[in-house]
């Protein structure tokens, strides 16, 4: 599924420049690298770390999968069908985005 494999992909752009941080500082990062950070930050979080009493079915994983998606730049998600995007995409904090909206 190309959306796992941007999950990862992204996780592991996140946790290279966690490297680069301890370098040269977050402040010298683009915007796009904090956000990628910040995607690894939360994906180790609160998708990997769940803990044994954590109870989630696989619509929950999907959706916390997006969540975390929607905090990167819709352009970075270019493995994704478009469709998908569409339909799952959060443009803003909490919404989804309506692919049939005018």
């Amino acid at each position: 599924m190309r959306t796992t494999s941007t999950c990862r992909t992204a996780y592991a752009e996140g946790e290279n420049l966690r490297d680069l941080v301890n370098i040269v500082g977050r402040e010298a990062l683009s915007e796009r690298d904090n956000k990628y950070l910040d995607f690894a930050e939360d994906f180790e979080s609160e998708f990997v770390q769940q803990g044994y009493d954590t109870n989630r079915s696989i619509d929950d994983t999907l959706d916390l999968g997006w969540d975390l998606l929607s905090e990167l730049p819709k352009a970075e998600l270019n493995r994704i069908d478009e469709d998908l995007i569409a339909d799952y995409y959060q443009e803003e904090e909490g919404e989804t985005v309506d692919a049939t909206a005018d």
